[in-house]
């Protein structure tokens, strides 16, 4: 039993550093891959020519919703009442035309701009991030005791996750730039009425997050390299829980960026929607108070042509009733005394 016992404890020691070398070499290739995808993809170029043309044909469609939504917002305000919803539909509907060109043009410089600064970023930590993925790949195959190994396998895990879900977002991101700036003409075409105006706001939520969401990634990821590089977690586990928690960190970029431009949207434009509702009530109280005093005009002047009508009328057939009931009430009902009416 005990030969028995030891060749099996040997069996699962070896199967163990077997798991934990591979694990190793697994995560070493995952951050190499995430390094190599945050050097090596270009930036979406959204004033490019091939996809203005397509832009367009989206723009033509959006025209035909653009006067669906105009018509809408006519409906609605005639219906409540609202004049402010008619003037803000029109003075709006030049943003809605427009929008989206001068929308392109400054997603464009905020692309650039990102860019570069992620390109300066990776320029400063290239050596660090070089070392990176090998440290950490060699720190969690050195892990090969029993109780090390056990814990090296679910942490190397974790790491090989969280690698694969940031090279993911690092490749889709141009994908999900694209996607979403095609779809600003009919964004921009439901502004002219409050019922689909917030659909404006939430697709440059999400633009401005995947596109801020690359210098986050590429900041906490060559934040982590140099502090590998320093040797602040240099022994046992301490490369492997570093780089779990870079990736875990630069994996939920994405969502923290959408959060956090929400919460500016919210604090800052909701003034800005305040105000522009205050323009729009000022500059349609004349429209609504002129309609209101004409309304009650020809209101008035209905009624008084209805009882101008109606007064001849009720003249003509009263005149021979009144006349009849005059000249009954005259005729004597006895003969007068002394002109011989009385008995023989």
């Amino acid at each position: 039993m005990g030969v028995v016992g030891g060749l099996t404890g040997r069996a699962v020691d070896g199967g163990f550093s077997l798991l934990v070398g591979r694990m190793g070499a697994g995560a070493r290739w995952v951050i190499g891959e995430v390094v190599g995808v945050m050097d090596a993809l270009s930036r979406p170029r959204v004033t490019a020519g091939w996809f203005t043309g397509y832009l367009g044909r989206m723009g033509q469609i959006a025209g035909g919703w653009l006067a669906l939504l105009f018509l809408a917002a006519v409906i609605d305000g005639a219906v409540r009442g609202r004049g402010d919803t008619l003037a803000r539909a029109v003075l709006l509907l030049p943003a809605a035309t427009a929008g989206t060109t001068i929308a392109v043009f400054v997603l464009e410089l905020l692309i650039a701009g990102t860019d570069q600064a992620a390109a300066w970023l990776l320029a400063g930590a290239g050596a660090d991030l070089t070392r990176f993925a090998k440290t950490v790949g060699t720190a969690l195959a050195a892990l090969d005791a029993e109780l090390a190994a056990a814990a090296a396998l679910v942490v190397g895990f974790a790491l090989i996750v969280a690698g694969f879900v940031v090279w993911v977002e690092l490749v889709l991101r141009d994908a999900a730039v694209y996607v979403a700036v095609l779809f600003l003409p009919l964004a921009f075409a439901g502004i002219v009425w409050p019922a689909t105006a917030h659909w404006l706001g939430r697709l440059l939520r999400l633009i401005v997050a995947v596109i801020l969401s690359k210098l986050v990634i590429v900041a906490i990821v060559g934040l982590g390299a140099t502090m590998l590089a320093d040797g602040a977690a240099a022994d046992g586990l301490g490369p492997v829980i570093v780089g779990v928690g870079t990736l875990l960190l630069a994996g939920f970029a994405p969502v923290v960026v959408y959060r956090i431009v929400q919460v500016w949207d919210v604090e800052h434009t909701g003034a800005f929607h305040g105000a522009l509702g205050g323009a729009v009530g000022r500059l349609a109280a004349p429209a609504v108070a002129g309609a209101v005093i004409a309304s009650r005009f020809l209101t008035t002047a209905g009624a008084s042509t209805g009882a101008a009508a109606a007064s001849p009328a009720s003249g003509t057939s009263g005149t021979p009733t009144s006349g009849s009931s005059a000249t009954g009430s005259a005729l004597p009902t006895k003969p007068p005394a002394g002109r011989g009416g009385g008995p023989t």
